[in-house]
């Protein structure tokens, strides 16, 4: 193809460059949050210990992320919340009016197709910490990040 197209075109030789964050490895993370505060007035809220620091996509401009409350993958989707961080109160959001299975305290809360999202714009900032990682091998060992073996322990 590329000496029937290209080198007609006049433009061999020609550098191709590619950007493989987002296309390869986008759709392969989760951001992994927990419950850990509940608000019912004329909405129900569920506030996470992850915030916009973690992944801003969903509060700047309204991007939608799949949820899944880890262990009730299976479980009817017969509540609604407002899904949101502890940042700020007006767009930490992650969720407007979501379906979700019933979500208790401690639940873990998994937000996916994430991976160079919230890895280039984690930060420090607002005194919240950068996003913990784990990778997973094909042995499916896992390598655990300093920062994600210190919010374990």
């Amino acid at each position: 193809m590329y000496d029937e197209i290209v080198v007609p075109a006049g433009l061999d030789p020609l550098a191709i460059y590619f950007e493989c964050g987002r296309p390869i490895t986008g759709p392969y993370g989760w951001l992994v949050s927990t419950a850990i505060h509940e608000k019912h007035i004329y909405r129900e809220y569920i506030a996470l210990d992850s915030c916009m620091a973690d992944l801003m996509r969903p509060g700047m401009y309204g991007s939608y992320h799949e949820i899944t409350v880890s262990g009730k993958e299976n479980a009817p989707k017969d509540h609604v919340y407002d899904v949101v961080g502890s940042l700020c109160e007006n767009c930490d959001k992650f969720a407007v009016q979501r379906e979700l299975p019933k979500i208790d305290m401690g639940d873990l809360v998994l937000t996916d197709a994430l991976w160079v999202t919230i890895t280039t714009v984690s930060s420090a900032q607002e005194n919240t910490f950068c996003v913990k990682t784990v990778l997973l091998w094909k042995s499916a060992a896992a390598k655990l990040s300093k920062t994600f073996l210190q919010h374990l322990t």
